[in-house]
């Protein structure tokens, strides 16, 4: 014979299975990522035949020279990125500039008008590692240079490796852009 339950003895059973079913359930992963910034103090232009200058002036990067970073930008773990993956990174310019990157003239030899950019150059972070974690090495193909005379906009970056890593113990290998540059015929 089965005796019935009061609603209010129904509700405690219910809260007590809740509880029951919950407790085993594991805590959440979270990252333990180390996003402390530290600067890139030095890099090189490889291309021997251009030369970047600011369009205001402030700094002049030399062909084939090495350099000391004019500024950078701190772009990790933010909501409001001044990057994207790499498919949608040429439409990001505006971003770029609005996050502290530079507009730039890029003088190539063999050409008497010069062609316009945006620089950023990003912060590493403690979890980057290899070398273009600790120096930027700009090189610029030539048919991202041939892309902006012919009137596209073009970008070129280098790729950064850091490792994420997890409360779980787990980790994952990823990559994040070191620097980039948007390429024009005309002002962007």
């Amino acid at each position: 014979m089965m005796k019935s339950i009061s609603i209010k003895q129904a509700i405690v059973i219910i809260a007590f299975l809740g509880l029951a079913i919950g407790s085993g359930s594991t805590p959440s992963v979270r990252s333990t990522t180390d996003y402390t910034a530290h600067a890139i103090p030095h890099g090189v232009l490889a291309n021997k035949s251009i030369k970047i200058v600011a369009a205001d002036g402030s700094f002049t990067l030399e062909p084939g020279k090495r350099f000391d970073t004019p500024f950078s930008v701190y772009d990790w773990n933010s909501s409001t990125n001044t990057f994207v993956e790499a498919g949608k990174l040429v439409e990001h310019a505006p971003n770029a500039l609005a996050h502290g990157g530079k507009a730039v003239l890029i003088y190539q030899d063999g050409y008497e008008k010069p062609l316009h950019g945006v620089l950023a150059f990003n912060q590493a972070i403690k979890a980057a590692s290899g070398p273009a974690s600790r120096s930027y090495m700009i090189n610029i193909p030539e048919d991202k240079l041939q892309a902006a005379r012919d009137g596209l906009t073009a970008v070129a970056y280098e790729k950064m490796k850091w490792e994420a890593t997890y409360s779980d113990g787990s980790s994952a290998e990823n990559w994040w852009y070191a620097w980039a540059i948007w390429i024009s015929a005309y002002p962007l």
